[in-house]
């Protein structure tokens, strides 16, 4: 009975949840709870007369079965119980399923507490994020953590800068939604101008001084640099110097060759006689 009167409120509800994919990780749960959430507010005064009618028509149980059956991946089947915090408590309100969710998230995505904590000593507040990039950077990071969580705190004041670090000490919010809460205030009150060109700082030494101060660094430059050329010209002297150097020529005796005996050696006496002269003239 109660489905059945809870039918009418449900087909008004599918075209807006027909808009959202299953749940998989593929966001901070927070954002797309907050989302699915929303998207069913216009509706909430019709679940109230219907709970108001008939109890237990339309209590919390049934809102979180609903976010149940949006859950896929890693994130199915929902149990009954978190088993993922201390306590094991039950899952029965959206905002027991949205703790689960965190702390899956966390265990999944992020990795275990230690780690979070450890990216989120290496983050920082950069000059292009607003309040809220920086925050959705970060929240992921807060899995778990406790909202008083001084430590943590520090942290962040830590990721400021300038004059955004010295207004959140001034304000010192007590707790981490405080300190987003206060971070977008002092965004929206002195949102950094990109656009701006930046302020030269003027010298503090007067303008004769710093002229003189130019003129000889120009001319220490322009000494080193003419030093520099010389040298370079001297090498490429030197190279072709080497390169057109004529070789010494070398001398080189000919080979004497012995000349023919003489026509009128006719005996055995004659041969050996030109040749022992021959001998001792050489």
């Amino acid at each position: 009975m109660a489905d059945a009167r809870r039918l009418p409120l449900l087909k008004l509800m599918a075209p807006a949840f027909a808009k959202f994919p299953p749940y998989t990780g593929q966001e901070p749960p927070d954002d797309y709870l907050n989302k699915v959430i929303q998207s069913w507010a216009y509706l909430e005064g019709h679940m109230t007369v219907l709970e108001n009618a008939n109890a237990g028509n339309f209590v919390n149980t049934v809102k979180c079965n609903i976010l149940k059956s949006m859950m896929g991946g890693k994130y199915v089947p929902v149990l009954a119980n978190n088993n993922l915090e201390v306590g094991n408590p039950a899952i029965n309100s959206p905002d027991t399923l949205q703790a689960w969710m965190r702390a899956k998230y966390q265990q999944e995505i992020v990795g275990n507490q230690q780690s979070a904590i450890q990216r989120l000593t290496q983050e920082k507040y950069q000059l292009y994020d607003t309040s809220d990039t920086y925050e959705t950077r970060v929240r992921p990071l807060l899995l778990g953590v406790a909202d008083n969580d001084m430590q943590v705190i520090g942290f962040f004041k830590s990721h400021l800068m300038g004059n955004f670090y010295t207004w959140m000490r001034i304000a010192n919010p007590a707790g981490i939604n405080a300190f987003f809460t206060e971070l977008k205030k002092i965004w929206l009150e002195h949102a950094p101008n990109l656009n701006e060109a930046p302020i030269i700082p003027q010298s503090v030494f007067p303008i004769s001084d710093t002229q003189k101060m130019i003129n000889e660094t120009l001319a220490k430059q322009k000494s080193n640099y003419d030093a520099e050329i010389e040298k370079l010209r001297k090498e490429v002297q030197s190279s072709k110097a080497q390169k057109t150097q004529t070789p010494v020529p070398q001398t080189v005796e000919p080979v004497r060759q012995p000349r023919a005996p003489l026509s009128n050696l006719n005996t055995k006496k004659d041969y050996e006689t030109y040749y022992l002269a021959k001998h001792i003239n050489d």
